[in-house]
C-alpha cells in the first residue's frame, strides 16, 4: 500500500490475487511488485521462512503512482 499509494487506501480502485499456499499469521512475506500501466500495478508474494510462493496473479489498480518506486534502485519507476 505504501509503494503504490503512499498509504492511502482511497487511491485503490481494486484488488484481485490468487493464493496458492497458505499465509500463516506472524510469518513473512516478501512481495514483489511490477508496475504493469501507470493506474496498474501486478504483484506476487512469497512465504520468506517457507520459500514458497503463497500469492500469485495480483493486480492492484489505483489512482496513478505517486509513491511507486523500484526498491532495488531507489529510483522512480
Amino acid at each position: 500500500m505504501r509503494a503504490v499509494c503512499g498509504y492511502n487506501p482511497a487511491g485503490v480502485k481494486a484488488m484481485r490475487l490468487r493464493f496458492e499456499a497458505p499465509v500463516f499469521p506472524g510469518k513473512s512475506l516478501c512481495v514483489t511488485l511490477r508496475l504493469a500501466a501507470p493506474d496498474r500495478t501486478r504483484f506476487s508474494a512469497n512465504a520468506v521462512e517457507r520459500g514458497l510462493r503463497v500469492v500469485d496473479e495480483g493486480l492492484l489498480e489505483h489512482i496513478g503512482t505517486p509513491g511507486m518506486t523500484n526498491t532495488r534502485e531507489g529510483k522512480r519507476a
